[in-house]
């Protein structure tokens, strides 16, 4: 994983739902890989292109709103801005390469 963990987006032709502009619109067969994600939006999903993807995440959303799950920190924690501000030397960064 990169450090863009803000938006999760396919590119290629791990789409299950469809391709428009290059970009993958989730579908329902996405789902179980797109819940799996640590990223905070998911683009795009189309309330017209296969609705039941869109209600069954946002009823996913919802469960989760009352039974958390456990939070894993490592992705967020290695990102080189946040580990800069931790005060990490440059040449002891998790990955580097992520700034360029």
């Amino acid at each position: 994983m990169r450090y863009y963990l803000s938006r999760y987006q396919l590119w290629d032709t791990n789409c299950r739902g469809k391709m428009a502009s290059g970009s993958c619109i989730f579908g329902i067969s996405d789902l179980p890989d797109l819940l799996k994600q640590p990223h905070l939006v998911a683009h795009k999903l189309y309330i017209d292109f296969e609705p039941a993807a869109f209600f069954c995440g946002l009823k996913e959303i919802r469960s989760r709103e009352r039974k958390p799950l456990k939070l894993d920190v490592k992705p967020y924690k290695e990102i080189p801005q946040v580990e800069l501000s931790m005060g990490i030397p440059f040449e002891n960064l998790s990955h580097p390469l992520w700034l360029f």
